[in-house]
């Protein structure tokens, strides 16, 4: 039976996209937010209009106001007045005319000149007047509050003695009673990034804010943006791209890495919170354009510790704007990313069973090696025994080794002594024997003697 690709979800007019979310409404609007529209781009927009209509979509998404036990959800509105400046007049503004009439490069303008602390006449000593937590606070969705002052003070840790690291520990805490999963070390190190930058808050709004922050991140498809990344580099660089891919370096971990990573500045933080995880994409494509002469003479490890470099991450610095002019096609790439998925639904059947089968193979291949490591461990064990009882029988050998040595020489001095003795002996002996021969021989000559004087004796009286 043939298996055919799934159809492909039912899509809309070719160059328009509804965001199906309606927009926040405050009830001190009353019917004027009653006749709002929902938010709608087309796919030839601009990717910082898109970004920004996503973003709010997806702050006023009930994926990022989830219910937790001791907080409760109810619409609030800022408590700064009209004041006439851009911000006042942002804050206040609950049909967003800033997005619907798509006054996007002023808003990015004002994102870039810097959101002030504290709002005009006002001295910025925190409270609902700082300006900066209260466009936070509208920009996120923000709509949390403690249930009882007890659990604030629980959560909310605030005073010379506290730290980001406090803070975000007790958000972990909030997260894990609520069913959530403990923070891994990139999760945790992001959420003291922004800490760090939105740390003149007044709380509970740093709480709030660092939850919103927490939300989002767990929503970012990462293998989604990963794909866009890629493709976005590809564009930028053109032929230069494959010497980047070809250098064996695991680029998707490494873009995973760069959304804390690039958390440095209150003023990134502020247009991640406004435009979402498009705008790191464009700040990873921008950095990798700007230092692709730099990075064509380098490969490999050298690459990849060139791109973790102070000097790498410093041309950003002060080229916001260039980097906010780059507008990649992201809506091709989701396309495109989608589309592979949906394809590959069709193999799944078969991709699940040869899983099924190199799983079976690698089971076994993990007993086999099990069963290897368990002898080897057990020769190990003897050899290790038997090297003990030999290192013992060596030392022993040795021990004796060293007395017979000394008893070696005892005897041959004993052998000397008594070699000298005997040879005495000897000497005496056989000095006795040449005496007694010496004795005889003297006898005999006496004889001799004797017998020659008789002869001549005899002969004289012979001649007489």
């Amino acid at each position: 039976m043939e298996t055919g690709s799934p159809p492909l979800p039912p899509r809309g007019q070719h160059n328009e996209i509804v965001l199906d979310t309606t927009l926040s409404q405050d009830p001190s609007v009353g019917a004027q937010a009653s006749n709002l529209q929902h938010f709608k781009f087309k796919a030839n927009d601009s990717l910082s209009c898109i970004s920004l209509m996503r973003q709010a979509e997806l702050c006023r998404s009930t994926l990022m106001n989830n219910c937790y036990n001791i907080l409760s959800i109810e619409a609030r509105h800022s408590n700064l007045s009209e004041d006439g400046t851009f911000w006042g007049k942002f804050i206040n503004d609950y049909s967003d005319e800033t997005i619907r009439n798509g006054d996007i490069a002023a808003l990015e303008e004002e994102i870039l000149a810097g959101i002030p602390a504290a709002a005009a006449g006002n001295n910025g000593d925190g409270g609902d007047n700082n300006l900066r937590a209260a466009v936070y606070e509208k920009v996120l969705d923000i709509k949390y509050n403690f249930s009882t002052i007890r659990d604030l003070q629980r959560y909310v840790k605030e005073g010379p003695g506290s730290s980001g690291e406090d803070q975000v520990n007790q958000l972990e805490l909030l997260i894990k009673e609520s069913g959530g999963a403990e923070f891994n070390s990139t999760l945790r190190f992001f959420l003291m990034s922004v800490y760090e930058l939105i740390s003149s808050f007044p709380q509970p709004q740093k709480f709030f804010v660092l939850l919103k922050m927490y939300q989002w991140y767990i929503l970012l498809r990462q293998d989604e943006f990963v794909y866009k990344v890629n493709r976005g580099l590809e564009d930028s660089l053109g032929e230069s791209f494959p010497h980047f891919s070809s250098q064996g370096i695991n680029w998707s971990a490494y873009y995973k890495e760069m959304v804390p990573v690039l958390m440095v500045s209150p003023l990134i933080l502020d247009l991640v919170v406004f435009e979402g995880a498009d705008f790191i994409l464009r700040l990873i494509v921008w950095l990798f354009t700007k230092s692709q002469d730099k990075l064509l003479k380098l490969h490999g490890d050298d690459m990849l510790d060139y791109v973790r470099t102070d000097e790498f991450f410093g041309a950003m610095n002060g080229n916001l704007s260039e980097i906010l002019e780059l507008d990649l096609p992201v809506v091709l790439y989701e396309n495109e990313f989608y589309l592979m998925s949906a394809n590959s639904l069709s193999n799944n059947r078969n991709e699940l069973s040869n899983l099924k089968d190199i799983r079976d193979e690698l089971t076994v291949k993990i007993s086999e090696t099990k069963r290897k490591i368990d002898e080897l461990q057990l020769t190990h064990t003897e050899i290790a025994g038997q090297s003990t009882q030999f290192t013992s029988d060596l030392e022993s050998a040795r021990q004796e080794n060293l007395r017979l040595n000394e008893e070696k020489t005892s005897l041959q001095k004993r052998y000397e002594n008594l070699t000298m003795k005997e040879n005495l002996a000897n000497t005496i002996q056989a000095n006795k024997e040449f005496f007694q021969r010496n004795e005889d021989l003297k006898l005999q000559v006496e004889k001799l003697r004797k017998s020659v004087e008789q002869k001549k004796v005899k002969l004289a009286k012979v001649g007489v």
